[in-house]
């Protein structure tokens, strides 16, 4: 007969056993009714955005002949297309943990949410403006956009960003030093045989400037004079902005939102517009959105494995821009200059406390090296990243090439890169889409 002991061991687990029950069992009960909260809270915000977006799309239309604050305008199809890729985006990105628990339940009721959402937009919404009897869809925009990006030869890259973003982009801002980041002085590599763009501002960084300290440098020093140099030049951004700034006339409630890459790191202009059209009142409290980038090497058949790119385009206030810095916006903050084990380190970052980051999934692209052998020995030479130069001079042109052709990297830094079989037609800009041959293969000047 078991003793008084044997009898107490087996209750007390069996309590503690049957509290352990209860215990998950209203974990989970109160992860659901926080995911189902979170739902409904989600699903009435963008309802709430919709009814404001339909109610005001009649009036929008009627009035775009006597209001000249009416400046952007696009074809009523490219107004559906985007607004329904801005739904299902919004809804996703919001309840991106419904489907990581792989809840059919939830997911159901998203899909739901997300079609009558859909419909809401394009059969309610544009029907009303094209009853009106105006095919164009306008927006009364208080939004201001400068586009401020570092140039370094990207020919290519600059032509494929101004056709994306010339509709949505007040002026555009090339940034160039004379000197590359090495201190090496070079030639100045925009093109004076293009056309004329009234929209296009080129603000040259002199040898001298770059070698200054800057009020808005980010601490960089300790990482040596070229990552300095860089922060130097980004930074200089901020005058030109100024400049043009100053030149603008504005109202009293506009907003200047301000755009800070590479010229290779270019944001989708649908994910754009969604930012600028409703997420005022971010910009305005000094959120910066990060814009996530599909990270391409040479053509679009050559894909990083890490892909997206985390230092893509950044969308900020101009406020913002002036108390943080283009290059600590850029940075998500400053460098934290050593690793755990006491060695100087390029890739630690100690984010900042100055704002906040709102990312943007697929956002937008990173098309690194998209040039011929000949610009890419041309760029490694001018980086930071001294290793990079070095670990490609040792390759013919012929090895650079064949590397290229086989998606192979060529910066010796460990990145892993993957061949695809056929291009990402639907992930693609437009006018890459149309155009596959020029991109498939690397250009030979």
């Amino acid at each position: 007969m078991p003793n008084a002991k044997y009898l107490l061991n087996i209750l007390l687990i069996a309590t503690l056993s049957a509290l352990m029950y209860f215990w998950l069992y209203h974990q989970v009960i109160d992860h659901r009714t926080a995911d189902l909260l979170l739902l409904k809270e989600t699903v009435a915000e963008l309802a709430s955005r919709l009814d404001a977006l339909d109610s005001n799309s009649t009036a929008l239309a009627v009035e775009r002949q006597a209001d000249p604050t009416f400046r952007r305008h696009s074809p009523a199809s490219t107004y559906d297309s985007a607004n329904a890729t801005w739904v299902r985006t919004f809804v996703e990105e919001r309840l991106g943990n419904f489907w990581v628990r792989k809840r059919p339940e939830i997911q159901a009721v998203v899909r739901r949410s997300i079609e009558e959402m859909t419909d809401k937009v394009v059969n309610t919404a544009v029907e009303k403006i094209r009853s009106a009897g105006d095919e164009e869809i306008l927006f009364r925009h208080r939004t201001r956009v400068i586009d401020a990006f570092l140039y370094n030869g990207e020919q290519r890259m600059w032509q494929l960003r101004r056709q994306l973003l010339g509709h949505l982009v007040d002026h555009f801002i090339l940034v160039e030093g004379e000197c590359t980041f090495q201190g090496a002085r070079k030639k100045q590599l925009y093109s004076e045989k293009l056309p004329h763009d009234d929209k296009l501002t080129r603000h040259t960084v002199s040898c001298e400037e770059a070698s200054r300290p800057h009020p808005h440098e980010v601490n960089r020093l300790e990482m040596g004079e070229a990552w300095r140099n860089e922060a130097v030049v980004r930074n200089a951004a901020l005058l030109a902005i100024d400049s043009v700034v100053n030149n603008m006339t504005l109202g009293e409630e506009d907003l200047i939102a301000v755009i800070l890459s590479d010229v290779d790191e270019v944001p989708d202009p649908v994910k754009l517009t969604n930012v600028l059209r409703f997420e005022q009142k971010r910009l305005r409290r000094g959120e910066v959105f990060a814009f996530e980038a599909d990270f391409y090497y040479y053509t679009v058949l050559c894909k990083h494995e890490n892909s997206p790119w985390m230092l893509g385009p950044r969308l900020a206030s101009l406020e913002t821009v002036r108390r943080v810095s283009p290059d600590g916006i850029r940075l998500d903050g400053v460098f934290e200059n050593q690793n755990a084990s006491g060695e100087q380190s390029s890739v630690l970052l100690r984010p900042c406390e100055c704002f906040k980051i709102q990312s943007v999934l697929r956002g937008g692209w990173h098309f690194s090296y998209f040039m011929s052998v000949a610009d890419i020995r041309r760029k490694l030479a001018s980086f930071s990243h001294a290793e990079y130069s070095t670990a490609a001079s040792g390759l013919s042109d012929e090895d650079l090439t064949r590397r290229i052709q086989s998606c192979d990297n060529i910066l010796g830094n460990g990145d892993k890169l993957k061949k695809l079989e056929s291009p990402e037609v639907n992930s693609l800009p437009k006018p890459i889409a149309e155009r596959l041959d020029d991109w498939t293969s690397p250009p030979t000047s």
